[in-house]
């Protein structure tokens, strides 16, 4: 169960002030279940739509299950990752998705035309000055049988 008591509250405006600073192209809402603080997300996804960045949102949820504030959020995010991760569907091959009942939806700014592209899995490895492994995405059976 994720752990609502922990982290650091900042405001919308500092996440503002991160992307601007950091040059990035947008924010990624994701990790425990965004739309559960719609609320609060939705002012920060406003500002950061009304300074022209881009917001990618992960929900476990479908567009059917959203209500009042989560529907907000949802329309306003450039690219919409959703549905529950199920281990009986698992496909590491799909873009942005886990299992095969999870959609991409891209109705707004700059990926309105975007297309997911399937047939390749994504993973960062990387090794710290201690050699320990990190590994960041799928981690498929030919990274298991490369890091052997």
């Amino acid at each position: 169960m994720w752990n609502f008591g922990c982290g650091k509250d900042i405001t919308a405006a500092e996440v503002l002030n991160i992307c601007k600073e950091n040059k990035v192209d947008g924010i990624t809402l994701l990790g425990g279940e965004p739309l559960d603080q719609a609320t609060a997300i939705l002012e920060v996804v406003k500002l950061i739509k009304d300074n022209a960045f881009s917001v990618i949102l992960f929900t476990g949820y479908t567009k059917k299950e959203l209500k009042g504030d989560q529907v907000k959020v949802w329309g306003l995010a450039d690219i919409v990752v959703s549905g529950r991760f199920i281990e009986s569907k698992k496909n590491l091959y799909m873009q942005f998705r886990g299992s095969t009942n999870q959609r991409v939806y891209t109705h707004k700014g700059r990926y309105k035309d975007y297309k997911a592209v399937d047939g390749q899995t994504v993973a960062i490895l990387t090794l710290d000055d201690k050699g320990s492994l990190d590994i960041k995405g799928f981690f498929s059976d030919e990274i298991k049988e490369i890091i052997k």
